[in-house]
């Protein structure tokens, strides 16, 4: 009996830490929108309750076990390129802000956001935190005058990957939804989601969009094939006749400078490629060191005699790791993918299918996106995706609709 009373209690408190995580996510879901400061706060309270949880109980949940020790070895390897780190202080800090913080976010929402009500209780957050940052976006393009809006983000790229990611929920929620009212509240968050993203003035967060919006359609004919294909073909043609004679020429002139390699920020970003791969060809194996690339980027500045100015990281997720963190990082980073989305493959159930496939879409989206720009590692970006994928890990174990 004392023995059961024990167990019984221990559970009793690890529940409580698992309330209060699940309070705090739900909280960071609804403000990592909105605001950075938020997201910071929120993120270490996070970090401690979740260390405090881990100190008193074990984690007896191993359905992500092998993921989870993926991300343990994935953050040794990116440690290791701290060796030829020129300012250890600096990539410290950024292991603990980057790595560290996105990892724990998603482990906390993996362990503890895991029953239909919890997730359901997360979506409901979205519809207000979404009119929030289309709100202020709209606010700052139409009222303000601001030509290239930031939002309620600190930077025009780092806001077209947020409003992208939120859009691509909204249109995939219209298109699979069953009700009426749904379907109509749905195009209107998505209407005003396009019209924020296309004042961000972001290329690559365009070309994400583009890519995740053909992936959601496909995945709609796949659903649904003949019933829906009139419904797509009109939503195309729609969106091409909009894009002809509505969307403003700026707009469309900006778009049409993607492959004008000739323009001062695609040659920017060709010569940071340049550098990147140099600093790789110094340090293949463990790269010259997380965080590494802003202090030491002056000096291949100087080695290709380049005249433009500087910046802290690669615009390029992939060569930004690679840079940083040598082949061990990238290689690992191939790993953690793999793992993921084994057990997405292997696990996938057809419950809440307009999130399944959103989610798909935004990965697509923030993939390529990725190809052009560093907006992963701002702290709003990364965490909101996070959070979303590990809702997306427990959703697939639901039962199926």
């Amino acid at each position: 009996m004392k023995v059961e009373s024990a167990t019984s209690q221990k559970i009793g408190q690890k529940n409580k830490y698992d309330s209060v995580l699940a309070k705090l996510i739900l909280l960071l879901l609804l403000l990592a929108p909105v605001t950075r400061a938020g997201v910071n706060v929120l993120s270490f309270l996070i970090f401690l309750v979740w260390v405090a949880k881990k100190v008193f109980y074990q984690d007896e949940d191993v359905k992500f076990s092998d993921l989870k020790k993926w991300l343990l070895i994935y953050g040794v390897m990116i440690s290791l390129s701290l060796i030829n780190a020129v300012d250890l202080q600096y990539g410290i800090r950024t292991f603990v802000s980057k790595y560290l913080k996105y990892v724990i976010v998603f482990l906390a929402t993996v362990e503890v956001v895991k029953t239909e009500e919890q997730i359901k209780k997360m979506w409901k957050t979205l519809p207000f935190s979404a009119l929030i940052a289309f709100g202020y976006a709209i606010y700052e393009y139409f009222v303000l005058d601001i030509s290239r809006i930031t939002g309620t983000y600190n930077n025009a790229n780092p806001a077209g990957t947020g409003l992208m990611m939120i859009t691509l929920l909204c249109i995939s929620f219209t298109l699979f939804s069953k009700k009426k009212f749904y379907k109509i509240l749905g195009g209107i968050y998505s209407l005003l989601g396009l019209i924020s993203l296309m004042a961000t003035y972001s290329r690559g967060a365009w070309l994400g969009f583009i890519l995740g919006i053909i992936i959601i359609l496909g995945c709609l004919l796949k659903e649904h094939e003949l019933l829906n294909m009139r419904t797509v073909v009109i939503s195309l043609i729609v969106l091409i006749i909009i894009g002809t004679f509505f969307v403003p020429e700026n707009i469309t002139s900006r778009f049409q400078t993607i492959t004008d390699l000739s323009s001062s920020s695609n040659s920017h970003r060709l010569k940071q490629y340049n550098i990147a791969i140099e600093m790789f060809k110094n340090h293949p194996l463990v790269g010259i060191g997380i965080g590494q690339f802003r202090p030491i980027f002056p000096d291949y500045l100087e080695l290709f005699n380049y005249n433009i100015h500087e910046v802290s990281k690669i615009h390029n997720v992939y060569l930004n790791t690679l840079a940083e963190n040598g082949l061990l990082g990238i290689i690992g980073l191939i790993v953690l993918f793999y793992k993921f989305f084994r057990v997405i493959i292997l696990k996938w159930k057809k419950n809440n299918i307009w999130f399944q496939y959103g989610m798909i879409g935004i990965f697509v989206a923030v993939a390529t996106h990725s190809m052009f720009d560093h907006t992963f590692f701002q702290t709003q970006v990364g965490v909101y995706l996070l959070i979303l994928t590990g809702i997306w890990s427990n959703n697939i174990f639901l039962k199926e609709d």
